[in-house]
């Protein structure tokens, strides 16, 4: 690692701001050291040179390289930051976005036009966000902002249905651990469906019973029900998400109070146990 990706790293590290611990000016770079800062070490012009420490950076070197970065007063540029209802620590004169939630307004999200700092009123609660915007502060290289592409996760339980707790194929995947019924009197029983054995015209489900550890007599696929093992408490996840999103949409219509207190009583009001219609629209 060269001396510039020390000094990049350590911005990165101390999230663009020098590291004033014991108001020290030098910042080097000690692999063997144990602290707050590991690896890098502070210590004082005065002390001299180190022999088991090399030297990164002044606070003056670190400071450019963080402003070339897009740093400004531990902010960077273009990052999204929660306000937590503070004036961020920026100049007065910075361009900001800012994202906002206004109850008596009926409005939210990203304000089309920035501002300077200075001109907004911070403590009020309603910004709940901001990013730097400003021209003069933004770096040569704005890769960071770039959010890699996701490959797609896919979904194992894609054959049920939680919403409707149903199955939507007739058999899970092989090699499934899930739950299996054949009879509303004995229940369901956790197993692992391991495939399909065919004779003939008739297609047999191959299940080893998890419980009693054997393999089950081969049964007709179609007199069995299969169910994955979460989908009671992932059918519980969606109807909650489901009524907490309506009755926050809906009261956040007619009422002066931001999303985020309406979603905590909706919230309380399903732990409650109060519940949609099933005509309700949504």
């Amino acid at each position: 690692m060269n001396k510039q990706e020390l000094i990049d790293k350590a911005i990165e590290k101390f999230g663009g701001r020098f590291p004033e611990r014991f108001g020290t000016p030098m910042l080097h770079y000690l692999p063997d050291m144990r602290s707050d800062y590991w690896p890098y070490y502070l210590r004082t012009e005065m002390l001299g040179p180190s022999t088991d420490a090399s030297f990164v950076c002044s606070q003056e070197q670190f400071n450019k390289r963080a402003r070339e970065l897009g740093w400004i007063n531990g902010y960077k540029w273009g990052v999204e930051y929660p306000t937590n209802g503070k004036k961020p620590d920026l100049p007065d004169d910075v361009l900001v976005d800012i994202l906002i939630d206004s109850p008596i307004e009926h409005a939210s999200g990203w304000l089309k036009e920035a501002k300077t700092v200075g001109s907004r009123a911070w403590k009020n609660g309603v910004i709940e966000a901001f990013r730097i915007v400003d021209e003069r502060h933004k770096p040569v290289d704005t890769t960071y902002l770039e959010t890699p592409a996701k490959e797609p996760v896919p979904d194992l339980n894609s054959w049920y249905d939680y919403e409707q707790q149903k199955a939507i194929a007739d058999t899970p995947p092989h090699d499934t651990e899930c739950e299996y019924s054949y009879s509303d009197f004995i229940g369901w029983k956790r197993c692992k469906y391991i495939g399909i054995n065919s004779h003939g015209s008739k297609r047999f489900a191959v299940i080893f019973d998890s419980d009693k550890k054997e393999y089950l007599n081969p049964k007709v696929c179609s007199e069995l029900k299969f169910r994955p093992l979460d989908h009671a408490t992932r059918g519980k996840e969606l109807e909650r998400k489901k009524f907490v999103d309506f009755v926050t949409d809906l009261l956040y219509k007619h009422c002066c109070a931001t999303k985020g207190e309406l979603r905590d009583g909706a919230e309380k009001l399903f732990e409650l146990g109060f519940k949609l219609p099933e005509n309700c629209n949504e």
